[in-house]
């Protein structure tokens, strides 16, 4: 089997970000070209040169552009992305006056399907967004960013109908803070701390802790690094 190279990667990731933004137009639109370009139309349709007979291919410098464009992280083009499209949506193009579109956690059924809550997304400011993700930040990029609702008062500090922003490009314990975790089809949200001799400490409220040697049967479906008001976890 032949192994793909960058740009069928690249071409390949072009097309979860169609999907996902439901236009080539509008992803110009947002990354400041004419709704009518072609460019990315060429890249992914693998149009020949009639000149050199070359197939258009996106190059690094599109590829970096475009991710910082589309606030993806750097790299993102570069890399699989087997789930398909699980990208924060830029919904206005971008600058300090722009905003992301971020939508809820899936939830899983006991059907093997997914569904989601009523709210269908948040919307939230660029400048806002730069607090959240970034090296000194909760995320490495918005890629992963999904939001889930608070429904107990578990926890003082998250009170019930809290909107928590969750990077779900983690899926192992990093650092103490609250995780979202699926048990048995239902999402839990957890306080995770470590102690000094290694074992875990799980809270499920402020009250209830659970000590633990290790992690592995348990299934972090992301890291919480915002709740919607604005508060640093």
């Amino acid at each position: 089997m032949t192994e793909k190279s960058v740009y069928d990667i690249r071409r390949e990731n072009l097309d979860i970000l169609i999907d996902a933004y439901g236009s080539i137009a509008k992803i110009n639109k947002l990354t400041g070209r004419l709704r009518t370009d072609s460019s990315l139309s060429q890249i992914r349709n693998q149009t020949v040169n009639t000149v050199n007979h070359s197939v258009r291919r996106m190059g690094k410098k599109l590829a970096r552009t475009l991710e910082q464009q589309l606030r993806l992280g750097e790299g993102w083009f570069d890399v699989e992305h087997p789930e398909g499209g699980n990208i924060a949506i830029v919904n206005v193009p971008f600058g300090d006056g722009g905003t992301v579109r971020i939508s809820p956690v899936e939830k899983s059924d006991r059907l093997g399907g997914s569904q989601t809550k009523p709210k269908d997304f948040l919307e939230m400011g660029n400048r806002f967004l730069d607090k959240i993700v970034g090296v000194n930040a909760g995320a490495s990029d918005s890629s992963g960013l999904r939001f889930h609702e608070v429904e107990s008062d578990s926890f003082a500090e998250l009170p019930r109908d809290t909107l928590v922003i969750v990077d779900t490009n983690v899926h192992q314990f990093t650092t103490m803070g609250f995780y979202l975790l699926r048990v048995r089809d239902n999402d839990l949200l957890v306080r995770i701390r470590q102690s000094i001799d290694g074992q875990f400490k799980v809270s499920m409220d402020d009250s209830l802790c659970e000590e633990r040697e290790s992690l592995d049967d348990v299934s972090i479906i992301g890291r919480a690094v915002y709740a919607w008001k604005g508060s640093r976890l």
